[in-house]
């Protein structure tokens, strides 16, 4: 019998100590080079309230090879997972919720280079993160990424103008984050992949950019809780894949988009299903 089990395909902790899986990995590292790790065949990684991880450990991360999903959620001491980044370059999805320490992927002085490794990253989620203050660097590199979900991070700053080069992207979410922001940045309508966009919670959000017109490929668009944004573009008959339109809470929107009667209602009769919540 070995030491230690090889953990094939998954591995799920909920709830429990860190403890033992230090002390497999450090039974591991005590054996002849090689040696395969206890990891090295896992495909998917799901961590739970595991109160006392502050980090995933570079010599583990550097046995992760195969890893392609990994899942975060509740560790309240994780902090950062930046130097793990560079070694997990086999990930397809990467979440992370509910971290009340956690700040960044990547090093403050990193150049983020290390993302251009990435070539199977297709969605990335981060949800009420209440520490991380921007996206990581380097993650424009990531030309894979299909869906990016960000929400309830407050202290986010906001999005970079490089997510124009997400050119993959077909999947976007912003909610209940940047609450000073008053526009969006100019790069979301470069995403001429984008399919689904969701902005919300935007208490200061003043006004769209009238270049999201551009986004000939968009099919769903959701705008929630921005009560200052007080109209919507002129060039929405543009959008012309969109099937989907659905405003909710935003009560300038709902007066403006009055079926028949409202001055917005014209730019979104297009769309086979609007939604205008509440009537």
């Amino acid at each position: 019998m070995p030491l230690f089990p090889y953990l094939e395909e998954q591995l799920y902790l909920d709830n429990v100590s860190w403890k033992p899986l230090q002390q497999t990995m450090t039974m591991a590292s005590s054996l002849p080079s090689s040696s395969s790790s206890p990891l090295s065949r896992l495909k998917s990684m799901f961590l739970r309230s595991i109160k006392d991880m502050a980090s995933l450990p570079n010599e583990w991360a550097s046995n992760l090879n195969f890893l392609k999903n990994l899942v975060i959620i509740n560790c309240p001491r994780l902090s950062s997972l930046s130097r793990a980044m560079q070694y997990l370059t086999s990930l397809e999805e990467l979440w992370i919720t509910n971290c009340d320490e956690f700040k960044s992927l990547s090093d403050i002085d990193d150049d983020g280079m290390e993302w251009q490794h990435h070539n199977c990253l297709r969605s990335l989620r981060f949800k009420s993160l209440l520490k991380l203050e921007s996206l990581p660097a380097g993650l424009q590199h990531v030309a894979t990424l299909q869906e990016l979900i960000i929400s309830a991070c407050s202290n986010l700053i906001g999005l970079p103008e490089w997510i124009c080069d997400l050119t993959s992207l077909e999947h976007l979410v912003i909610a209940r984050c940047a609450s000073k922001l008053m526009s969006l940045p100019a790069g979301i309508s470069c995403l001429t992949s984008l399919r689904v966009l969701t902005i919300a919670d935007f208490p200061n959000l003043m006004t769209l950019l009238e270049s999201i017109c551009n986004l000939t490929s968009l099919k769903e668009l959701e705008i929630v809780r921005c009560p200052n944004l007080t109209t919507l573009l002129d060039g929405m008959h543009y959008l012309k894949s969109l099937q989907k339109l659905r405003i909710v809470n935003c009560p300038c929107l709902k007066k403006r988009c009055k079926k028949e009667i409202g001055e917005d209602w014209p730019k979104i009769t297009h769309a086979p299903y609007l939604s205008i919540y509440p009537r």
